[in-house]
């Protein structure tokens, strides 16, 4: 990635962070997709949320700021961030309704990307989703495996 920029990574994807450059920015906006539907089985969740977010075949994109409509994302996070630091020092009263505008500007962003994103998402093969699969098995039976030493240590 490239200064200005910003990586969108799917749920269910894993992914790490290793090094940033100097200067770089670790921000991360996580939140359940069930938000973007506002309520389970709701026509916006079937339509709007789930055939991205359970499409092995989007995995993760960047954001650049040469695309108008990635700048615009681009600056909504960039608000998003400094509202965020600033919030932890400001006086309770500065503090009313932010945890709702962050959800507002969260389903904006959503709106924006899935907008430019092409909905007939082709299905990943066969053999991609069974790889997925392994995947997340092995990261799931490892985290067990380390939770249950954790207890048996504490």
């Amino acid at each position: 990635m490239n200064t200005g920029e910003a990586i969108f990574i799917n749920r269910n994807h894993l992914h790490i962070t290793t090094d940033l450059t100097a200067g770089g920015k670790y921000v991360s906006f996580n939140f359940p997709d069930r938000m973007l539907g506002f309520f389970s089985g709701s026509r916006m969740e079937q339509d709007d949320v789930l055939p991205f977010t359970g499409a092995l075949s989007f995995p993760a994109m960047v954001l650049r700021p040469e695309l108008p409509w990635q700048r615009e994302m681009l600056d909504i996070m960039e608000t998003m961030r400094k509202a965020f630091f600033e919030k932890r020092h400001a006086d309770p009263g500065s503090r009313a309704h932010f945890e709702y505008w962050m959800a507002l500007c969260i389903t904006g962003l959503w709106y924006r990307l899935i907008s430019h994103v092409d909905s007939d998402l082709r299905e990943p093969s066969r053999s991609a989703v069974r790889k997925q699969e392994r995947i997340k098995k092995c990261f799931r039976i490892s985290m067990k495996t380390i939770w249950n030493r954790l207890s048996l240590t504490i």
